[in-house]
């Protein structure tokens, strides 16, 4: 049977949430947007990973499928395509969990201490505090299926992507990560920073 609850959220699916526009200049100004998402209701939502709008656009493409305004703060869901010996540098997030499903493609994938080549089908965790980094292999590009929770690490891909396209050190804008709960492990190695794609 279905009660009056399940019908109202089955009628809200692909419903348009505000996205409040808040300058995040602290990792404090971040973890309370999120306390305020975790106050909103999850969004139903279907959506086709071609109609998903790119938050990284260039050697690493990011498409958001959920964002954190859409899951009431629960996780964040986004697809992510790799052009060859492209990928993030290793990094950890001290509050947040972060999945990879690798969907096509062959990725040299670090978890904490180890290192291995994955590909399809082929899942990584890295839950709070733990190095993690990845990069597509093999000459060829990859795709990975990525979930994050709580939600809103979608904020810095966009906050490192606006720091680029204007004109800021990769260095720079990857210090500010802070903010967004990402911990660059190492901002000055430069290849490294080659590979991130932005």
């Amino acid at each position: 049977m279905i009660d009056d609850e399940v019908k109202a959220n089955n009628a809200r699916v692909n419903t348009v949430v505000e996205r409040p526009e808040e300058v995040i200049t602290s990792p404090e100004d971040y973890y309370a947007l999120r306390k305020r998402w975790a106050k909103e209701p999850a969004i139903p939502k279907l959506v086709r990973s071609a109609d998903a709008p790119s938050i990284m656009d260039g050697e690493q493409n990011i498409k958001l499928l959920l964002s954190g305004e859409e899951s009431g703060g629960r996780f964040m869901v986004s697809l992510i395509s790799l052009d060859p010996d492209t990928g993030p540098p290793p990094h950890h997030q001290p509050n947040e969990d972060e999945m990879f499903f690798v969907v096509s493609g062959h990725v040299e994938i670090t978890i904490g201490d180890e290192t291995q080549i994955v590909g399809p089908g082929d899942f990584a965790y890295a839950p709070p505090n733990t190095t993690h980094s990845f990069h597509a292999t093999g000459g060829k590009g990859a795709v990975l299926f990525s979930l994050n929770s709580p939600g809103g690490h979608e904020r810095g891909f966009e906050y490192i992507t606006g720091m680029v396209k204007n004109g800021h050190p990769i260095e720079e804008a990857m210090a500010g990560l802070i903010n967004y709960d990402f911990v660059i492990n190492d901002l000055h190695n430069e290849e490294d920073n080659k590979k991130i794609g932005v």
